[in-house]
């Protein structure tokens, strides 16, 4: 990759727009301003008796040895054993204010005596069936078998969404797909629906060596050319804390961004356009890794106002969070560059609370 000459951007610079990422391939996708965040009649506000997100684990297996549902279980990617904990501590500081909690796990059993069903008990010991799931084999032949999102959601939809419950997201460590013509997706939220699904099993990084384009020195905050104080702590953190890491490490770091980019579409936040943000859109795993943990100053807004937390508030949750983790190198460069970006996001989200506020009485 040709060497880039170092700008100063701040703490926020814009989307990378390398070929084949999203906004490349859809450079017209519409700008989310605060206000049209407010006035979005699909988007469920935050209650007192609607506060609480809900993670539900990976699914267990509740079948013979010999079925087709144990060959298919077997063939997922098994996330690390502190995935679950480390994702829960982390969605809690990022979303500062609601309460997180976790379900217990569905099961998978058996359909029908085919290949191309599996069944799903979304409670174990209280559903009162299962529901039907769709398998195929990969495309692209990196997982033997692959599960349907939509009847993944549908299923959450029908049976887990406690009444209290803000967002619920399902952990699955299965391959996913969506239709005919995907070769695989990692995560979708129906925001209005409260509901979210994210795998985990394309981002092991024992697989990085399949992913095209993936550049280890172009993750963020490495990739990003700038001369901003907050993005070369955060680079220096980095890199100190990826001396250390596990690949379990690395792993949990891509769960993280993933996890609470789709909770955001949940708090109805769309695709971010202008800045390097958590909620921009992704086209590839390859960049997936060069987008960034932290919101933009307009997103961050939106949260804080949903979650009606302050900026302090959350930037010191996240820190502490952050700081429990000294051997993951994302979470290390979060906590680094929160350090240095805070009083911009707070004279950020100053200016685009006025801007909203004259966008509104026009």
């Amino acid at each position: 990759m040709p060497k880039r000459r170092a700008v100063d951007t701040g703490p926020f610079p814009p989307p990378l727009r390398r070929a084949g990422d999203e906004l490349v391939l859809d450079p017209t996708c519409p700008r989310q301003t605060l206000a049209s965040w407010r006035a979005d009649m699909d988007r469920n506000k935050v209650t007192a008796a609607r506060r609480t997100i809900y993670l539900v684990p990976p699914a267990i297996l509740d079948a013979p040895p010999t079925s087709f549902p144990s060959a298919l279980y077997t063939s997922r990617s098994p996330m690390p054993s502190s995935a679950v904990d480390r994702l829960e501590d982390y969605v809690r500081a990022f979303y500062t204010n609601m309460l997180v909690k976790t379900l217990a796990a569905p099961a998978l059993t058996s359909w029908d005596n085919g290949r191309r069903y599996v069944g799903l008990i979304p409670r174990p010991g209280q559903s009162d069936s299962a529901v039907r799931i769709r398998t195929r084999k990969a495309p692209d032949g990196i997982f033997p078998h692959q599960l349907h999102l939509d009847d993944l959601l549908d299923a959450l939809l029908d049976d887990v969404v406690p009444d209290d419950a803000y967002a619920v997201l399902w952990l699955v460590e299965h391959d996913l797909y969506e239709g005919p013509d995907d070769v695989f997706t990692c995560g979708r939220a129906y925001g209005g629906s409260r509901v979210a699904l994210v795998s985990s099993a394309r981002y092991d990084p024992r697989l990085d060596s399949t992913v095209d384009g993936l550049d280890a020195n172009d993750a963020w905050p490495l990739g990003h050319a700038t001369c901003s104080p907050a993005i070369q702590a955060a680079a220096i953190a980095y890199v100190n804390a990826a001396r250390h890491a596990e690949g379990a490490d690395i792993w949990i770091d891509r769960l993280c961004r993933t996890v609470t980019h789709e909770l955001g579409h949940c708090f109805g936040i769309e695709h971010c356009v202008d800045f390097a943000c958590c909620m921009q859109g992704s086209a590839s795993i390859a960049e997936d890794y060069r987008q960034p943990p932290y919101v933009c100053p307009l997103d961050a807004e939106k949260i804080l106002e949903a979650t009606s937390s302050t900026i302090e508030a959350r930037d010191a949750a996240l820190r502490t969070c952050c700081r429990k983790y000294p051997t993951s190198p994302l979470l290390s460069a979060l906590a680094a560059w929160t350090e240095i970006a805070t009083t911009t996001i707070s004279r950020g989200t100053k200016r685009s609370r006025g801007m909203a506020h004259k966008e509104a009485s026009r």
